[in-house]
């Protein structure tokens, strides 16, 4: 287990089939099939294209803003498409850094003219989103003031999975849960992500727990499975 310092991760250029050009990526360790990692999309990104994704998809948008269809993300915001939704649209004119988590396999597949129907999005927008009614499921908002300190001081559930849940906590240190299952944390102040699981050979554990910030925690439980 350890930490993987946001400061210090590797970055690539990554194609985005169908796409106006490629995103740059910075893989994380999951531990299991979920593909993880930040996420850079330039300004002007765009894919008209419709495709669909056979995995459920969470994000957080840290900054910018990201807009699928006619929902808009800004940041801080976190949000779930849920596993075979279309996206008609996906852009992202001022370009934005996410965090991204599939369950499972990160690769689009395009859908023909006729196939295209709900887009089933959910999800946590910040200020200045859209929450259409028949779209969106909002459960409030990571919303975070100019001084740069957190207004959301209550832990939430984002979403639950069949096996695992992922969490809004207002404060958090690794190792002080009495739960088990394995566990992966973003921090959204200084965006250092911590993995129960083992870490990469590049990023060996961190001795000392660091103090206690707002972050996403994603859970694995065997009871939930």
């Amino acid at each position: 287990m350890g930490w993987s310092s946001f400061q210090t991760l590797t970055w690539q250029a990554a194609p985005m089939p169908y796409s106006s050009g490629p995103v740059s990526i910075a893989r994380l360790p999951s531990g299991n099939d979920d593909f993880l990692a930040f996420v850079r999309f330039p300004p002007g990104w765009s894919r008209s294209q419709p495709v669909v994704y056979e995995a459920a998809e969470e994000f957080v948008i840290l900054n910018g803003e990201l807009r699928i269809d006619d929902q808009r993300w800004v940041a801080p915001a976190y949000g779930c498409i849920e596993a075979g939704s279309v996206r008609s649209l996906t852009e992202s004119p001022r370009g934005c850094l996410a965090w991204a988590r599939f369950h499972g396999s990160p690769r689009p597949v395009k859908v023909h003219a006729g196939e295209v129907g709900g887009a089933g999005l959910t999800g946590i927008t910040g200020s200045g989103g859209h929450e259409p009614a028949d779209r969106l499921r909002p459960a409030g908002a990571l919303s975070k003031p100019a001084a740069g300190s957190w207004s959301d001081a209550t832990r939430r559930l984002l979403h639950a999975f069949p096996a695992s849940e992922t969490w809004f906590e207002p404060t958090y240190r690794p190792g002080d849960e009495h739960e088990g299952g394995r566990r992966d944390v973003i921090d959204l102040d200084t965006l250092d992500w911590w993995t129960s699981a083992s870490p990469p050979p590049a990023q060996p554990p961190t001795p000392s727990a660091p103090r206690l910030r707002p972050a996403i925690v994603h859970r694995i439980s065997e009871t939930l499975r």
